[in-house]
């Protein structure tokens, strides 16, 4: 892993209440609030691992509305203790809504908090990488 990017998914989860936000425990990103998201893993197809991700991280069955952007990420801190340089993500990003308005939240352990916000004003401290994919897709307009 440390020569080669990782396949990861991020999932922008929009309702009625507004975009899901994550507190991050883990790095990258740790202390900062993101969008859920991770690895894929191998022979899983993409749009099935942005489900798994959501499910795992916020307890949420959802259906995929498309596919956002892809975009490179390097951090300079990653979430491999021993894996010196950062670590390098080729990102895939999904609009998706929850298949139950009203479903609750179950977080797992990479995050401890979450909330729904109407506009990126609305948190301060949004990790830079979720807040550009927030600002690019238009999720507030």
């Amino acid at each position: 892993m440390e020569k080669i990017p990782i396949c990861c998914v991020d999932v922008v989860v929009k309702s009625k209440k507004g975009v899901l936000i994550i507190l991050r425990n883990d790095e990258p990103g740790k202390g900062a609030w993101a969008i859920p998201g991770g690895r894929v893993c191998k022979n899983e197809k993409l749009e099935d691992a942005a489900k798994r991700k959501a499910l795992e991280e916020t307890g949420l069955k959802i259906k995929v509305v498309k596919q956002l952007r892809v975009e490179e990420t390097m951090f300079e801190q990653g979430p491999f203790e021993k894996i010196d340089g950062g670590v390098h993500t080729i990102n895939m990003t999904y609009l998706v809504e929850p298949i139950e308005e009203n479903a609750a939240i179950q977080l797992d352990g990479t995050s401890s908090e979450y909330k729904w916000i109407k506009s990126l004003e609305a948190e301060p401290n949004i990790h830079v990488y979720p807040r550009k994919v927030l600002e690019d897709s238009g999720v507030f307009n």
